[in-house]
């Protein structure tokens, strides 16, 4: 992923720099590689509030990565796209 820079047309976008998302996977995430993901609600094992302002939303799934890299078979295998991840700030590369 590349970074955007913007032309200084306002004081609000004259040192913005973002990253350029077009070239992320607009399909929907392959199967095996995603869990659902359970939300509490704010809610601890008693059932009582313990967060306030937490609950509701749409539904997240969560993507399983392998940080340790121990899929040994995988060889010297290139990624075949770039996911975005609901809960993480960067981009995954999956297969």
């Amino acid at each position: 992923m590349a970074l955007k820079t913007y032309n200084p047309t306002s004081p609000g976008r004259r040192h913005l720099i973002q990253v350029d998302k077009s070239t992320l996977w607009k399909g929907k995430p392959l199967k095996t590689l995603v869990e659902g993901k359970t939300k509490t609600g704010g809610r601890n094992s008693d059932g009582r509030i313990t967060s306030r302002h937490i609950g509701g939303g749409a539904k997240q799934a969560y993507r399983k990565v392998d940080f340790r890299r121990r899929n040994f078979d995988a060889g010297d295998a290139t990624a075949a796209d770039e996911q975005r991840s609901a809960g993480r700030a960067g981009a995954v590369r999956s297969r």
